[in-house]
């Protein structure tokens, strides 16, 4: 049972850090396979972050943001640090980009910011978690649907207001119902499948339909786009899609079983989620942007080619200097590790 777990756990990581590989490759996918991509791709990063967060293993605060600093902070500084240093081609340059870097706005290794978003939404929770304990008395998971519900109440309420000046702030608000939600109700998410084919398809089905209004009313209009309701679509979309999602890399997880290169790059997703980019640049120098864009079937192909060409990099970090992610010398990497 528990590896049953462990292994569609790798399976949904690799799949999330594929959809955000697939989302920034050249040439890009359309119409509502895009849109798909470009809803689920962050709920279904946040929602295997909350799944596997556990509070109890903190002791105080300070153990807490000792520990997320480890893993989230030091690879958001190494990784910036790193590409500031060959890329900047000047001392201007590197200042504005270090400055940025600080402010949580990376601007040399822009997907970094999703560690300073995740850093960021874990404290949130973890601050709320330890006030309703405080407050109630009792273990916070006795009042985890109420916390939800004011997490979702609370990003419905902010999204009417202009805070996208604040990308970080902005991109926890969205996103924390999300990672909440999946840390609320864990026991639920572990009854996903398809042995419930119901529920989980009309779960489906009625996330597509909101998709394809998204796509046809809602990007057309960017008075109706902006606000509460282009969000309340974004939110109920993204839930609707978690349960088919999961569903889904259980099926294939209990098919296909434990797979090593799985469990490795589904262990080492900080890496490809830092570097990705920098591949996607290197096949754009290579291969013309027109010649790519009358080919939109290759954008799953490279994909894959492009999470899989990561694995040498992974290597040799791990076994070299996988201080940079925050791991100690030979310190194997945690299967089910953020």
């Amino acid at each position: 049972m528990a590896q049953a777990r462990l292994s569609w756990i790798d399976f949904a990581k690799v799949a999330s850090i594929c959809l955000v590989t697939s989302y920034h490759t050249q040439p890009p996918l359309t119409g509502y396979a895009a849109q798909f991509i470009q809803i689920l791709r962050l709920p279904a990063f946040f929602m295997i972050a909350g799944f596997l967060f556990n509070d109890k293993k903190f002791s105080s605060l300070l153990s807490f943001l000792r520990h997320r600093a480890k893993q989230l902070l030091i690879p958001y500084v190494c990784f910036e640090a790193l590409v500031i240093a060959f890329l900047c081609s000047n001392w201007e340059e590197r200042q504005d980009a270090i400055i940025n870097a600080l402010l949580g706005h990376p601007t040399k290794c822009i997907p970094l910011w999703f560690l300073v978003c995740l850093f960021g939404m874990q404290t949130v929770h973890y601050l709320c978690i330890q006030a309703v304990q405080r407050i109630s008395g009792h273990d916070w998971e006795c009042h985890a649907h109420l916390l939800l519900g004011i997490y979702i109440l609370f990003s419905i309420a902010l999204s009417s207001f202009d805070i996208t000046h604040n990308g970080q702030l902005n991109a926890i608000i969205i996103n924390l119902p999300f990672y909440a939600a999946a840390n609320c109700c864990k026991d639920i998410i572990i009854n996903i499948s398809w042995k419930q084919p119901l529920w989980t398809s009309c779960s489906l089905l009625l996330g597509t339909i909101l998709i394809y209004i998204k796509y046809k009313y809602l990007r057309e209009s960017m008075e109706w786009a902006d606000g509460t309701l282009y969000y309340l679509v974004h939110l109920a979309a993204g839930f609707l899609l978690l349960p088919s999602y999961i569903a889904t890399c259980k099926l294939i997880g209990q098919a296909i079983g434990h797979l090593r290169i799985i469990e490795y790059l589904g262990g080492n997703t900080v890496i490809i989620l830092a570097l990705h980019s920098y591949f996607i640049l290197l096949i754009a120098r290579f291969v013309e942007e027109d010649t790519l864009a009358t080919f939109s079937w290759l954008n799953p192909c490279l994909t894959v080619c492009i999470v899989v060409a990561h694995l040498p990099i992974i290597w040799f970090i791990n076994k070299y200097i996988p201080w940079i992610i925050g791991r100690k010398l030979h310190e194997r990497h945690q299967a089910n590790g953020i």
